[in-house]
């Protein structure tokens, strides 16, 4: 956690729900460049117990428009699927 708070850009912020519950918190992303610069974008991350192996589930709390973004809020990246669409 100290190696990501002292690595993590100033244009986001991580919010730990309960401190004792270090493998689910809340990230917030404010873009300040681009199409979304002055937005505020809440997402939840899991980061399960065999983590390493199986990737973080990371919801957008947000409601936005984004083709990685579905309507429910999953957020589509090859690096947090279990296995790609052809299982490599």
């Amino acid at each position: 956690v100290q190696e990501m708070e002292e690595n993590m850009p100033s244009t986001c912020e991580v919010i730990f729900n309960d401190p004792s519950c270090l493998h689910q918190f809340t990230l917030i992303v404010m873009p300040d460049t681009g199409f979304w610069q002055g937005g505020r974008f809440r997402f939840t991350v899991s980061v399960p117990d065999d983590y390493n192996i199986v990737p973080p589930k990371v919801v957008c709390n947000t409601k936005l428009y984004h083709p990685n973004i579905t309507e429910v809020g999953e957020v589509c990246l090859s690096l947090l699927r279990q296995s790609s669409y052809d299982s490599m």
